[in-house]
């Protein structure tokens, strides 16, 4: 975890587009950029001050299991994904479930979104933290 000098603050989790949904930085131990030598192999880059983060340009909105609804539940997903140079999304893991099927159904929309990729000059892999919100109306 990221220390802050006085007067600074975690920009971790930029809003994205629509109220549902959060992107932030990953928490996990991803390496930042290609790993010496060849220039490959070192996994997606995470979002620093060189880089610029992935944008959403078309997302599908996760449908309420009906076990969920009947059981009231709502609250937020939180999933580990990276956005690849093409903008499609490779899930990686689910961080924080909320079970009743909310998960699977978050998952199987985050992998329909289509994103503005990432660069560092140049398209990128970018590894993120992506937050869905479900809520009962």
């Amino acid at each position: 975890m990221a220390k802050f000098g006085k007067g600074e603050r975690d920009r971790g989790h930029d809003k994205m587009v629509g109220k549902r949904t959060k992107v932030g930085r990953v928490k996990s131990q991803t390496k930042n950029g290609p790993a010496k030598g060849e220039g490959t192999g070192g996994g997606p880059y995470v979002v620093s001050a060189d880089i610029t983060p992935p944008t959403v340009l078309s997302r599908v909105e996760p449908q309420y299991s009906e076990e969920a609804r009947r059981a009231r539940c709502h609250g937020t997903v939180a999933l580990e994904a990276v956005v690849k140079r093409d903008g499609t999304v490779d899930i990686l893991r689910v961080v924080r479930g909320l079970g009743f099927g909310l998960d699977e159904n978050a998952v199987q929309a985050l992998k329909q979104w289509r994103f503005k990729p990432g660069t560092k000059n140049v398209p990128i892999d970018v590894a993120l933290n992506i937050e869905v919100n479900f809520n009962l109306r």
